[in-house]
């Protein structure tokens, strides 16, 4: 079950709490830039979060991935 299903909210919040939430001092990420890119990608397509970063990560590096609604969307971004 997803975040959006669970508590009935949309992508463009979850990005919003995520994003607020992932800046807090103390909090350390790998690859910051791509997941805030991946936030951003979450919050305009009807991916999974998972997908999302993956198509983030497409800007630098060759993706390989059976999910054909992430390979239509990757080809767009």
């Amino acid at each position: 079950m997803s975040l959006r299903n669970f508590y009935k909210i949309g992508n463009e919040e979850i990005k919003e709490v995520l994003t607020e939430f992932l800046k807090m001092k103390g909090i350390k990420i790998h690859d910051k830039d791509v997941i805030f890119k991946a936030l951003q990608i979450f919050e305009n397509k009807n991916l999974d979060f998972m997908d999302c970063i993956l198509c983030a990560y497409s800007e630098d590096h060759v993706i390989i991935s059976f999910d054909e609604k992430a390979k239509t969307i990757n080809k767009k971004l």
